[in-house]
């Protein structure tokens, strides 16, 4: 027999939907403005940044999906659980390679920053 939350723990499982969908709007929203202001200043930096707050919130979503499956189906709430941790460990490696990615951009940005200061002299 498989394990079925109670109305109190599906209410809890249904708090972490609610603030991971307002959370992946947030970051869609920072996103957008994000790579909007980089495309005009021109800076390719800021529109990948843009690029993977949108992956980010790609997984943020599926993960919040999962959770919801508990929470509105019947007889699966263990196999729905575990499908929902498998979504959140897909998030906190899109953040680490997101967080790779920007310490390998750094470097590259004092790169271009010394070049442009000395191409103007």
């Amino acid at each position: 027999m498989d394990y079925e939350f109670t109305a109190e723990e599906n209410k809890v499982l249904a708090g972490i939907v609610v603030s991971a969908r307002v959370a992946a709007v947030s970051i869609a929203a920072t996103g957008v403005w994000k790579g909007a202001t980089a495309i005009r200043a021109g800076h390719f930096g800021g529109v990948v940044v843009g690029v993977c707050m949108f992956a980010l919130v790609a997984l943020l979503w599926r993960a919040s999906a999962a959770f919801d499956r508990v929470v509105k189906t019947e007889g699966a709430d263990k196999e729905n659980l575990l499908t929902a941790f498998g979504e959140l460990t897909k998030i906190f490696r899109g953040l680490r390679a997101v967080q790779l990615l920007l310490l390998a951009l750094i470097p590259m940005s004092v790169v271009v920053g010394i070049v442009a200061a000395a191409s103007q002299r």
